[in-house]
């Protein structure tokens, strides 16, 4: 019964313990104040040594990041040890997987958890409260685990309240810290306006989508908007240019990122201009971390941004100016290495920008024997701040990249530059002027040398009269005892009065030398005469270069004895003069007595080939004819001898068959050859070019005078004539002519002597086999003209060969029946024209009215001049036929009297055998139109009437009509650019160029020519000539070069004029080819 009533009152006592405690549990807010409620009544009523409760600290102190756990309260407190444990503690090892815990003394863990003072014997139990901490219990004595079971509840309950009780605390605590934190802001707000709005800087708040939510008031003034003018509309799109909107998307994303960005930008004023703004955007995120927008610092640059462009602007053109440098600009750092070189630098030493700059100066221009000196001088700068070759112009040696070494002029500068040393150095090559200079001082020491040895008195004066440099002859001339180097440097103003006194006229000399320094103009062959009776030539010479004035150069020449020999000259002058007058005499009449006759024989020969013949009959009245032309050149030799000497004689270039040519001498020669019972023949390479262009009258008379003295000075044997092919090219052949024999032969000692004029071996050769003396010199100075040379191998009394070599361009044989054609007759172009011949050789009239009444000419005669002018008086003429040498009264008294006294106008034509020098001149002065050379081929005559009448352009027309239809090749190509490409460089464009500005010029030049030769302009048709030749030779038109040369020469020579109609006809065949040949060249490209 006792023990029942014990249990029932057990079981009161935990009813009201539980009640109490439940009563305890949340009686105050305050952490402390419920805990200590609660253990309280805990401890009074469990009769418990020690109770303590401990709370995590990260919810006392609201920070997740604290690691300990603090005892909160303990009673009694004096049993407190420890008031901190770490959040890894034994304890909460072991309540991990339960709600409490008990531990006895016995277990090993107790003294783990025990954390108070005198608590050594008993048991602990501990209850979790939940996550923020743990409820502990000590009593000296083991616990009931029934009763610690009960607690359990009730401690649940107060881990509640405690967890209301932190509740409110941090709310309390967040409430404290959110009113400090409103009040900062506030605070922040207020300062921040006042910053922000008194900032210089413009600010600009967007959001997210780029929206502007807020501008300061300084980007307002900057601007010049109104804050309306901005919310709400996009800052990159409305405002900034269009041209940086790409950088500034790529800058944003930075901001996405969290990152701060800056960038610049040209912003859109209200006005519409720009200004530059430095931006620094600093991102906005929300507590998600969520991108809000950006805070945006814009600073003004455009001062700035102008600045750098002048700057940049200063920087490429002082960069311009020293890559523009004509001397090589080198700029290092203390260490050696290159930090600039100019575009000079890499044309003087070879390395380009790139290899040199970063590279050690001494590797790239400094030769390995001066680099230690470089060095050294490097390191006394650094030492001293001196250098020796610093703000100097000094000479040194360089070296290119190449190896090769060459003198250099050399200017070094020190620049400091933000602390930092550098050089500046400017070189130039001097390899060019170095040379010219020592050139000059060997120029120099020449002239001196030559000048000490003339034997004239030389004196050389600067702009101010300082002597530079005289000779010993000068001091002697002038009496001057000091040595000629003692007087350079010497003022010589007045020492033209010190030396008057040794002249004959010192006025005259002292007032001349100052009219020569006055007028500056250079005077020479001055006559200087002194009083011993010497006379001295003068020659005053003053020294310009680029029209500056230098100084004068004197000389004195000792002409004493010259003066002495001047009449004797004078005599011998007029001597001479008087022998040429009567040669010419002699070789006039001469000539025109030996070429009537023979005028006449050829004259009828030509009648008679006309006529029926037999085979045979034809043979001798060929041999007649060209007897006749081979007599006739040997008059031809007296007088090519007479133009030989005075420059007259020309080349005549035609089209012409080689094999022609070589046919008709071998039929003039071969009667000679068979009268001596020789054996004579020819042969020609048949690997030679049939046709050439040559001058054929003369290659006829070199052949005809080789071959005329190897059969002649021939008795018995042979005589052989080679024409052998020596180089052959596309356009031009070489041939090597020789003629040899059997014959007589020439003594070593005599072949120099036998080219000259008028002399052969000996005097026994000319009586025994006769002749002028003048083949052979006559041969030599035409082939040399043709750029030949005439040689000779001999053996005496063995025989001789005489050989030489030409160059012809090769023609083809449609040229040369152009060329042929172009003498037919139109029979009818001069049919009832009426013509006086006044000829006092019988024999000449019947020919010449032959010729003249085949063409169905009138034709009326008078003997001599007296006669022609009673005929004129009495008729009316087309045309007159002059001789010039008659009886009674010659043709050109006759042609005076016409001209003077009749006033008649009739055309003149002048009959003579003399064609040398001065001859022509005085018929065309006399009156006469145009002259004719006897013995004449009819076509000659026919061109000459039909010239003087001017029926030219008719013949020119009806050659034009009357040319056989073929065709000209214009598959031949005319053109060679070679040359022209050459000249350009191989550039196409100038050689298209030119060839354009050919085919637009040269038409109205050659339309030019036609009108002067169709008007008889031959002076202005041989200047348009002129005007041509260059263009065609630049352009390789080499078949019709020669023309134009031709044309250019034979227009100025009264005796050539008859040959320009043919030269016009093939020119203007040909041009038309070569214009068209041009315009393809010009589409192909």
């Amino acid at each position: 019964m006792k023990q029942a009533n014990e249990e029932k009152y057990d079981v009161i006592q935990d009813i009201t313990l539980l009640y109490e405690l439940s009563l305890a549990i949340g009686k105050s807010l305050d952490l402390r104040t419920n805990i200590l409620n609660f253990i309280r009544v805990l401890q009074s009523r469990k009769n418990l040594n020690y109770i303590s409760v401990w709370i995590k600290n990260r919810y006392l102190k609201f920070d997740v990041s604290l690691p300990n756990t603090s005892l909160i309260a303990g009673i009694p407190e004096f049993l407190n040890k420890s008031v901190s444990i770490p959040n890894d503690h034994k304890i909460y090892q072991l309540l991990k997987n339960f709600q409490y815990i008990t531990i006895n003394t016995s277990d090993s863990s107790f003294s783990e958890i025990n954390t108070e003072k005198d608590c050594s014997t008993g048991c602990f139990t501990i209850y979790k409260l939940g996550n923020i901490g743990f409820l502990k219990l000590y009593r000296a004595q083991n616990m009931n685990s029934e009763n610690d079971r009960k607690l359990e509840q009730i401690i649940k309950k107060f881990t509640i309240s405690i967890e209301g009780s932190l509740f409110h605390a941090k709310s309390i605590h967040e409430y404290k810290i959110r009113q400090k934190t409103e009040v900062q802001l506030r605070k922040k707000d207020n300062l921040y306006k006042t910053l922000v709005e008194g900032l210089d800087e413009g600010i600009v708040i967007i959001d997210n989508k780029l929206t502007i939510t807020y501008a300061n008031p300084q980007f307002l003034k900057k601007t010049g908007y109104a804050l309306e003018d901005l919310l709400g509309k996009n800052l990159i799109e409305n405002f900034f240019q269009k041209d940086d909107q790409a950088d500034i998307s790529k800058q944003r994303k930075k901001l996405l990122k969290g990152e701060k960005n800056t960038f610049e930008v040209r912003l859109l004023k209200k006005d519409g201009s720009f200004i530059w703004m430095h931006v620094i955007g600093t991102p906005l995120f929300g507590d998600n971390k969520e991108y809000l927008g950006s805070v945006n610092v814009l600073l003004d640059i455009t001062q700035r941004k102008q600045m750098e462009e002048i700057l940049i602007e200063s920087e490429e053109r002082t960069k311009l100016i020293i890559d523009s440098a004509l001397d090589a600009v080198i700029i290092i750092d203390m260490e050696g290495l290159v930090t600039h070189w100019n575009l000079q630098a890499e044309e003087i030493f070879g390395w380009t920008k790139e290899e040199a700059v970063g590279s050690e100066l001494e590797n790239l221009i400094i030769p390995k024997e001066y680099k230690s000196s470089h060095h050294e001088r490097i390191k006394n700068y650094l030492k001293t701040g001196q250098g020796p070759v610093l703000d100097q112009r000094i000479e040194i040696t360089g070296q290119r990249k190449n190896g090769e070494t060459f003198p250099v002029e050399l200017t070094i500068q020190s620049l400091k530059h933000k602390n930092k040393v550098f050089f500046s150095a400017f070189v130039r090559d001097i390899t060019v002027p170095k040379k010219a200079k020592e050139d000059l001082e060997t120029t120099y020491k020449r002239l001196e040398t030559l000048i000490k040895s003339l034997q004239s008195g030389v004196l050389l004066e600067d702009e101010n009269r300082k002597i530079i440099i005289t000779n010993q002859k000068f001091c002697n001339i002038f009496k001057i005892s000091a040595k000629p180097e003692s007087l350079i440097g010497m003022d010589c103003t007045n020492s033209a009065k010190q030396s008057s006194s040794l002249l004959k006229n010192p006025e005259k000399f002292i007032s001349s030398i100052t009219n020569l320094l006055t007028e500056k103009k250079a005077k020479t062959n001055e006559r200087v005469e002194f009083t011993d009776g010497k006379i001295f030539e003068r020659n005053y010479i003053p020294i310009f270069s680029n029209e500056k004035y230098f100084g004068h150069l004197w000389q004195y020449k000792d002409i004493t004895d010259k003066i002495k020999y001047e009449d004797e000259l004078k005599i011998a002058k007029h001597t001479a003069e008087e022998a040429s007058i009567s040669k010419s005499r002699f070789l006039a009449n001469t000539s025109h007595e030996i070429r009537t006759p023979l005028n006449a024989i050829y004259g009828f020969s030509k009648l008679l080939d006309e006529t029926k013949k037999s085979g045979e009959q034809d043979k001798y009245i060929t041999g007649i004819k060209n007897s006749a032309l081979n007599l006739l050149s040997v008059v031809n030799d007296v007088l090519d001898f007479s133009k030989i000497e005075s420059g007259e004689i020309n080349l005549d270039l035609n089209p012409c068959c080689l094999h022609d040519v070589v046919n008709r001498l071998f039929q003039t020669l071969e009667i000679r050859a068979k009268k001596k019972d020789i054996q004579f023949s020819f042969e020609i390479d048949p690997n030679i070019h049939s046709y050439i262009l040559a001058d054929s009258s003369k290659l006829n008379q070199i052949f005809l005078n080789l071959l005329a003295n190897a059969i002649k000075f021939t008795s018995q044997g042979w005589v052989k004539f080679e024409c052998l092919l020596k180089k052959d090219g596309t356009k031009k052949t070489t041939i090597q002519f020789i003629v040899s024999d059997t014959g007589i032969g020439i003594d070593l000692k005599n072949q120099k002597s036998i080219f000259e004029n008028f002399k052969q071996e000996d005097e026994t050769t000319t009586r025994k086999f006769g002749g002028t003396g003048l083949g052979l010199p006559i041969s030599k100075q035409l082939i040399e003209l043709m750029d030949g040379e005439l040689e000779i191998e001999s053996i005496k009394n063995l025989g001789s060969r005489f050989f030489f070599s030409l160059e012809f361009e090769k023609a083809k044989e449609s040229d040369l029946r152009i060329e042929e054609f172009k003498f037919q007759i139109d029979e009818n172009l001069l049919a009832e024209k009426k013509i006086l011949l006044v000829e006092d050789n019988e024999f000449n009239q019947i020919i010449a009215i032959s010729m003249l009444e085949k063409w169905n000419i009138t034709v009326d005669t008078a003997n001599n001049g007296k006669e022609a002018i009673e005929k004129v008086k009495n008729n009316i003429y087309d045309l007159i036929l002059m001789d010039k040498q008659m009886p009674i009264m010659d043709g050109l008294q006759a042609t005076k009297i016409i001209r003077t006294q009749l006033k008649s106008k009739v055309p003149i034509i002048a009959l003579t055998a003399n064609v040398i020098k001065g001859v022509i001149a005085t018929c065309l002065h006399a009156g006469m139109n145009d002259y004719i050379s006897k013995p004449f081929e009819p076509e000659i005559l026919f061109h000459k009437i039909a010239s003087v009448l001017q029926l030219e352009k008719s013949i020119t027309e009806n050659l034009s009509s009357e040319l056989p239809k073929t065709k000209i090749d214009t598959q031949q190509q005319l053109l060679d650019l070679s040359k022209l490409s050459e000249m350009m460089n191989n550039e196409q464009k100038l050689v298209q160029r030119m060839l354009a500005k050919f085919n637009k010029l040269t038409p109205d030049f050659i339309q030019e020519l036609n009108e002067c030769f169709n008007s008889k302009k031959w002076e202005e048709l041989s200047r348009t000539a002129h005007k041509i030749k260059p263009s065609i030779n630049l352009l390789g038109i080499n078949a019709l070069y020669s023309d134009f040369q031709q044309l250019e020469d034979n227009a100025l020579l009264d005796d050539k004029i008859h040959l320009i109609p043919k030269t016009m006809n093939k020119i203007n065949k040909l041009m038309p080819v070569v214009f068209e040949q041009i315009e393809n060249e010009l589409k192909e490209q």
